[in-house]
Parts: C-alpha cells; sequence; structure tokens
C-alpha cells in the first residue's frame, strides 16, 4: 500500500472521541510516521510502511467549559492497518505474563470469588495469557475472550472461547446470551478506541450487578513527566488521567474503586470499576483514589501549562 492510498483513508477529527466539543487545541506534531506495531517477519513477505501524520490535541476546557480535557490523536488510522496481522504476543515476555497474572489475582480477590458457570472476559485477550493466571482460582469459569486481531488462534489452540472481533454488547450477547460478566478485564487496549463511550456503556450493560472491570493502560501525567513521547503512536488514540477516566465512568453509571500505578510500558494505572452505588472503594482504595486526584489537580491538567512544557521538552530532545 502506497502512503498515498493509506493517507486516503486516514480521518481528521474535528471533535473530541468523548464528549464532542470542537475546542481541540494543538498540543504537539511528531510530523508523519510508520505504524509503529508492524514489523516484517524475517521469512515473511513485505508489509505496506506507510508514513501517516502522527499529531496530539487536547480537548480544551479553556475554550470550553463542557470539554473534558482528554489527551488524543488529531487522526485516526482504519483499524485494519493496525490490527490485521498483529505480531504482539503477551505470552512471549516474562513481565508482562506476571502482570497479566497479577491482573488475574487481584481480580478474583477483589469479587470475592469466581463461581463455576460464571463469566470472565477479557478484551484484546491476544494469546490467552491472562486467562492463564486464572488457574486454580477461577475453576469451571467461562472465559470468552474477545480480540479482532490473527493472534488470537493461540488462545484457541488453549482451549479458550474467542470471539474475533472487536467488543461490544451484540457481539458478547451473540456468544453468551443472557449471562453477564463477574470480571471483565481489558489491557492495553483502552485507549486505542474510536468511540470510548459507547464502549464504556457496553462494558456496564455486559457486567455483572457485583461484577468488576479492570481496566490497564498508559498514564498520561506520567508520559508527561517521563518525556515519553516514544509511547505516541497511531495505535494509542487517546492519553488519559483520572480525572478524564471518572467523568467518562459515571456517565455510564460506573465508579472507579481501586487504582493502582506501575511501571509497565512506560508508566500505566489499573483500574478497577463497578456499577455506581454497587461494592464501592475500600477504605484504604478510597484514600489512595483521594491522593491521586489531588496529584493530578495540582498538575492543573485541565490548563495548557503542562502540555505546553510536554512539548518544550520533546522539542529540545529533538534538536539535541
Amino acid at each position: 500500500m502506497t502512503d498515498g492510498s493509506a493517507n486516503e483513508r486516514v480521518t481528521a477529527r474535528t471533535t473530541c472521541r468523548i464528549c464532542g466539543s470542537a475546542s481541540l487545541a494543538d498540543v504537539m506534531d511528531l510530523g508523519d510516521q510508520c505504524i509503529a506495531g508492524a514489523f516484517r517477519k524475517p521469512d515473511g513477505p513485505p508489509i505496506p510502511e506507510p508514513k501517516l501524520p502522527l499529531q496530539l490535541v487536547r480537548c480544551d476546557p479553556g475554550r470550553d467549559p463542557a470539554a473534558c480535557g482528554l489527551l488524543q490523536l488529531r487522526h485516526s488510522v482504519p483499524g485494519d492497518l493496525l490490527y490485521s496481522s498483529y505480531w504482539y504476543r503477551s505470552g512471549i515476555n516474562r513481565t508482562m505474563t506476571d502482570n497479566l497474572h497479577g491482573i488475574a489475582r487481584e481480580a478474583v480477590d477483589i469479587v470475592g470469588g469466581v463461581l463455576p458457570g460464571e463469566l470472565v472476559v477479557d478484551i484484546g485477550c491476544n494469546d490467552g495469557t491472562l486467562f492463564d493466571g486464572y488457574a486454580g482460582l477461577a475453576d469451571g469459569a467461562r472465559f470468552v475472550g474477545v480480540d479482532p486481531s490473527d493472534v488470537t488462534r493461540y488462545a484457541v489452540a488453549k482451549g479458550y472461547d474467542v470471539v474475533n472481533d472487536y467488543f461490544s454488547r451484540e457481539a458478547l450477547e451473540r456468544h453468551s446470551p443472557g449471562q453477564r460478566a463477574k470480571v471483565i478485564t481489558s489491557i492495553a487496549m483502552f485507549y486505542d478506541l474510536e468511540h470510548p463511550r459507547s464502549f464504556v456503556d457496553d462494558i456496564a450493560d455486559s457486567l455483572a450487578d457485583d461484577g468488576i472491570w479492570v481496566s490497564e493502560f498508559s498514564y498520561m501525567p506520567t508520559m508527561l513527566r517521563m518525556n515519553s513521547f516514544d509511547t505516541i503512536c497511531h495505535e494509542h488514540l487517546e492519553y488519559y488521567s483520572l480525572a478524564v477516566i471518572e467523568r467518562l465512568f459515571a456517565e455510564s453509571g460506573l465508579e472507579v474503586v481501586r487504582a493502582e500505578l506501575n511501571d509497565v510500558n512506560g508508566g500505566s494505572i489499573r483500574l478497577f470499576a463497578g456499577h455506581a452505588g454497587g461494592r464501592g472503594a475500600r477504605p484504604e482504595d478510597a484514600a489512595a483514589l483521594d491522593a491521586l486526584r489531588s496529584s493530578e489537580a495540582e498538575l492543573e491538567l485541565d490548563t495548557a501549562a503542562p502540555y505546553d512544557a510536554f512539548g518544550r521538552r520533546v522539542a529540545a530532545v529533538k534538536d539535541d
């Protein structure tokens, strides 16, 4: 595929992916870049290597009081260019395997156990490594992965059910009619969504009343602090703070009950969410959430200042 034909399929956003505000302020232009996750196998055929625009913008509350403040990419690349031949496998990385198995243990702990026949869903299940972490913890549960990539063949080979498609309530309902999930996980994929709001709505509709949703993704304030502009890529459409997440979740009737920061993928946040008015946060988790909210407030993320400073630091690196 030529750069020209690929560029014709790229969409430039004029509104925020979450709140729909048209007040998108430029933050950074990294120029035209190749798709970061596309690598040719040593014995494989050539792959398309188009260079596509990589620009960062912010939904600006300073210009629109209703704006949500989401940091996001200006352009959207069609999913088939990103995922149709996906190389990454979670299970070949020991650090990632340990991380995913830890998520499984935490999920089982926070829901107080998973009973035989209860539904456990992993969105972006990849090769099934996260499901492997439930061994001995959720025996007899129904494990269903949802993932559009071709890597799911490894999960299927392990015996897991897989919906080889993008997640939606309708897709899950077709596979598991009338059943809602005790645990839903979505690891390192929530920032890849063109329509985050409809995704969260579908999570809320798919989650059991006493269920938990665990999501982990790059934490935007850490990206700013570490000058990690190398984490900005076409696949990652959004760069989240806790404040933006909590607003988004609340509008779908969900609430964050635990948040943890870690060093995965250069600095991530792991969130546990349930239905609002449900299980609620444990006292120690509520205190940690309050501390994280306070730290974000000190950064003044609803102003241009931290993003302008980030842009200047990145420009200095480029000049070096």
